[in-house]
């Protein structure tokens, strides 16, 4: 295992809490997975061009998703803790070739 997957693991296991992402597909029907996931907001110094005070990052791994159809999309919903958020932004994370995550910036409603 290389040091960024091994860190992620250990940033996702401290900090991490449940969250469920979720899609509504073309008949109607929505299909979403559940898994634990670092969400954070942004701080106020991180808070420049189209960030604004309700938007956060959300780290996740790559093998939480089961079936739920990756990668994360701009379509997607994020709900944890009673709150949530439409995905705005997702970045892939690799180790080498390996991608081991996504970090998606996330928009409050």
């Amino acid at each position: 295992m290389g040091a960024l997957l091994a860190g992620r693991r250990r940033l996702i296991a401290r900090f991490g809490r449940p969250v469920t992402i979720r899609r509504g597909n073309l008949d109607g029907s929505v299909t979403s997975a559940d898994f634990v996931g670092a969400l954070t907001r942004f701080s106020a110094a991180q808070l420049v061009g189209a960030l604004s005070q309700d938007d956060a990052r959300l780290e996740m791994m790559a093998d939480v998703l089961g079936g739920f159809p990756v990668p994360p999309r701009a379509i997607d919903e994020v709900l944890s803790d009673g709150l949530s958020f439409n995905v705005q932004f997702v970045a892939s994370v690799h180790e080498g070739p390996l991608l081991i995550g996504w970090s998606l910036t996330l928009r409050g409603s």
